[in-house]
């Protein structure tokens, strides 16, 4: 018995260039020079559309006044064709927002001891803009750098906090009012202008706001403009809110403090004496210094510096893009983003980032509704200093859309949360987290939260230690935080070391924390039933109802979402606002106040949290790492039929997902696509790695048999085996254990290059087995997804689906 559902794929294949099309660019000249030299090569027919090109800076600094554009026509027309933009010599090309002040300019300040002063008008790439009365975000620039470090802007007081416990108003429906203490105040011109900027109410939220007046007889502040959340009251028993005033001229009496009188551009600086340093730069471009316009593919940046810029914009932004990889470049002394990036395939490795204002790098892409991942990865970076002008809402990485990774960074030093993800299938491994969320609290090294959607992310085998610890000014920075009944997050083989808390689920469902290291911490792990009391869980018409407009976006019933998710169903109508669909399971927890902090005891939620074969160790933990495998340990398998014309490849992509793609002669046929089957309420394409493969190699055919082992309980859990033959290519599904198993449907993906026609069927096909459906898998791209029936059904052997059939009908182009 056969079904044959016949489609046509898209197939295409670029032309290479034996020659390398180059344009060189010199300091001082304009970028756009040259990219208007790859246009006119195009419309001249010496450059081909399919063939590589590069934009070579020659070494120096490269000032940038006007924000550079790459448009879709800009890029190129396949991966073959990719347009480079690249140093001469790495580490000599420094493109730059801001100008190098001559020491000459300077002259002593009158009346200011150690203070110098300049006329710095013909140094400021944009004007200086007036503060507003409340700044959420980047204050306006420009920034004074000594030697690639931001100076500090004059401030009171020095290095430390002031703080406050008499609130007068409490800013709900206007600009709020507290009790200075002290007399320092006094000395200060408000009409000249004076901001505070500080923790107004939680700790987990700071702003920059301008004082409207100050009664020097009640010492009575009052606002101009109102903070977000209002001000004074407490942060989980913290009652002194915090503060600091900035941007006054007569508190400069500090060394390494500076001061810009915006109105005159006279620039003050107090030197620290016998450090002069060699380079004092003004970051003043308020702008994006390279943009990606929406449809720009296949373009590479590498080896550039880019710095000095002072702009709430990203320094690269690409707004919706395919195949951009940003790799060994350095970003620093950036107020705004290092990278803001949107699309498919967008790859940023091997870079350096220093002293950014505020988020780092944000990538955002893939479709939740389909599950179609982006692919965009984070990798092999080194992220520090991160928060500097701006300490909360602004994590050193943010992770959005579906199916992108953050792999092999080490991010460290900052003052808020190192990563905060939503979406779904995210994978942040392999990274090391430390000295983050040394300011802000109620944060933790690694976020996510208030979103029930948010499903199916894997943080793995990352070390997350050193955080900032409790303290009374900011209370709780933990290590992992699934904030506001976040769910279906997987924690699997993390080591927590000296943390506030190691894993912190904020009364969240469908959770497996497992396998990790947790030490010296107060408390390893939290759960708490804050969605049964919560206001914004109960107040929706019908009960707890939250969960279901989490959801109303995604049809959580049907694939692909029924198969990816299947616990989904039943946690969504099995009273969700009880977080009793949690597992604990092999955790070693070493020298902590407290193992499993579960705040309450309600004994219907506790009968069934899953708890197992966790160990508690009070002393040494030498050889206690309950992790035994890892990704690093996945195989990749790769066959070819007989006459070598056809070929298979099985592997986990980037967000760590099972995925396959096929070739004739050569080239790609079928792209990388999911993988997966849904059996006894799991994807076995997921948290899974492929192991070393069986093959044998027959005339007329080649056959292997992949095990697919199980990452938390590190034993093989199904096999795939393979058929690969002359222009086709077979699979099935079988369980590693005997007997009757429940089988939701397939989730396999055919992802489609251009020019392609296939048949897709099912052969062998176990008897009362219900048709196979094809769907389009989103806005028009030519991909397939290929799920079985809706409702379960059961399979009486470990045989868990009939063969999958792909055969290549046509293949233009191919060689």
């Amino acid at each position: 018995m056969k079904r044959i559902l016949s489609i046509v794929l898209s197939f295409a294949y670029a032309v290479s260039a034996s020659d390398v099309f180059t344009v060189y660019v010199d300091p001082g000249e304009r970028i756009e020079v040259a990219r208007q030299k790859i246009r006119d090569a195009r419309k001249a027919g010496t450059l081909k559309a399919n063939e590589k090109a590069n934009v070579v800076f020659r070494p120096g600094v490269h000032t940038v006044s006007v924000r550079y554009e790459i448009g879709p026509q800009d890029g190129g027309a396949s991966p073959e064709g990719m347009v480079t933009y690249k140093a001469e010599k790495p580490g000599t090309v420094f493109i730059r927002g801001g100008k190098s002040l001559p020491r000459d300019i300077f002259k002593p300040a009158s009346g200011m001891d150690g203070v110098l002063v300049a006329d710095v008008s013909k140094y400021l790439i944009t004007p200086p803009k007036s503060w507003p009365n409340i700044i959420k975000d980047i204050p306006s620039g420009p920034w004074l750098y000594l030697d690639g470090e931001p100076q500090t802007l004059a401030r009171w007081p020095n290095g430390e906090w002031a703080t406050f416990t008499n609130t007068v108003d409490h800013g709900l429906s206007g600009p709020g009012a507290f009790v200075f203490e002290g007399d320092r105040a006094k000395r200060w011109n408000v009409e000249k202008g004076l901001w505070l900027t500080g923790y107004w109410k939680h700790d987990w939220a700071d702003a920059y706001l301008r004082v409207k007046s100050f009664d020097a007889v009640s010492n009575v502040v009052r606002f101009a403009g109102r903070s977000p959340f209002g001000i004074g009251g407490q942060t989980w028993g913290g009652k002194a809110r915090r503060f600091y005033a900035v941007n006054l001229l007569e508190e400069l009496d500090a060394p390494g403090e500076w001061f810009l009188d915006r109105e005159k551009n006279l620039l003050y600086f107090k030197p620290v004496p016998g450090k002069e340093g060699k380079e004092l730069v003004l970051a003043s471009f308020d702008g994006t210094l390279f943009k990606m316009l929406a449809g720009v593919e296949n373009v590479k940046i590498e080896n550039l510096n880019f710095e000095f810029s002072h702009s709430a914009t990203p320094a690269i932004e690409i707004e919706r893009g395919k195949n951009i990889k940003i790799e060994n470049c350095t970003f620093s002394c950036l107020a705004g983003m290092a990278i803001k990036a949107y699309g498919t395939s967008i790859e940023i490795a091997d870079g350096k980032f220093r002293n950014i204002g505020g988020t780092v790098i944000r990538i955002d892409g893939g479709d939740r509704k389909l599950l179609r991942p982006a692919r965009n990865i984070i990798k092999n970076c080194d992220i520090g200093f991160y928060g500097r002008f701006k300490q909360t809402f602004q994590p050193a990485v943010g992770i959005y859309g579906c199916g992108s990774a953050m792999r092999n960074c080490f991010v460290h030093d900052g003052p808020y949360i190192a990563v905060w993800y939503y979406g779904n299938d995210h994978l942040i491994a392999d990274n090391e987290f430390t000295r983050v969320v040394l300011e802000a609290g109620d944060s933790a090294a690694l976020y996510s939260g208030r979103d029930a959607s948010s499903w199916g992310n894997v943080v793995f085998g990352n070390l997350i230690h050193d955080l900032g610890m409790n303290s009374e000014l900011s209370a709780f920075r933990m290590g992992v935080y699934l904030d506001d009944c976040d769910c279906g997050d997987r924690i699997v083989g993390n080591t927590f070391r000296t943390c506030g808390h190691a894993v912190f689920i904020g009364g969240g469902n469908g959770n497996i924390v497992a396998n990790n290291l947790m030490e010296d911490t107060p408390e390893a792990v939290h759960l708490d039933v804050r969605g049964m009391h919560w206001k914004l869980y109960t107040a929706f018409p019908g009960g707890h109802n939250w969960w279901h407009n989490c959801n109303k976006d995604f049809d959580y019933r049907m694939p692909p979402w029924s198969l990816a998710y299947p616990e989904l169903p039943a946690l969504v109508d099995d009273n969700p606002h009880k977080p009793w669909m949690n597992t604990f399971k092999g955790n070693a927890i070493v020298r902590c106040k407290s193992a499993l902090g579960f705040k309450f005891k309600n004994p219907d939620i506790l009968e069934r949290i899953k708890i197992e074969n966790n160990t508690i160790v009070t002393n040494d933990a030498k050889g206690v790492l309950p992790q035994k495998i890892g990704f690093a340990d996945a195989e990749k398998t790769v066959l070819e039929s007989p006459d070598g014309k056809t070929g298979f490849a099985a592997e986990l992509d980037i967000a760590g997902r099972l995925s396959w793609r096929m070739t004739v002669d050569g080239k790609e046929a079928i792209a990388l696509s999911p993988l997966g089957i849904t059996a006894d309420g799991r994807d076995f394409g997921r948290l899974v790695i492929p192991c070393k493969a069986t093959v044998a190699k027959g005339e007329k055919e080649t056959t292997a048999t992949i095990p697919l082992k199980d990452l938390v309980d590190n034993e093989v859990v199904v096999n795939l085996d393979v058929r690969v033959s002359n222009g086709v290519i077979m699979w099935r599904w079988r369980s590693a254990k005997e007997g009757k198993h429940k089988v939701h449907g397939e989730f396999t993906v055919w992802n489609a290059v251009d020019g392609c026609e296939a048949d897709i069927s099912e052969t062998e096909i176990p008897e009362g087995w219900p048709k196979a459906a094809v769907c389009e898998y989103g806005n028009g791209v030519k991909t397939v997804l290929y799920p079985l029936n809706v409702k379960p059904r059961d399979a009486e052997s470990a045989i868990l689906s009939p063969w999958r059939v792909t055969k290549i009908k046509k293949a233009e182009g191919s060689k």
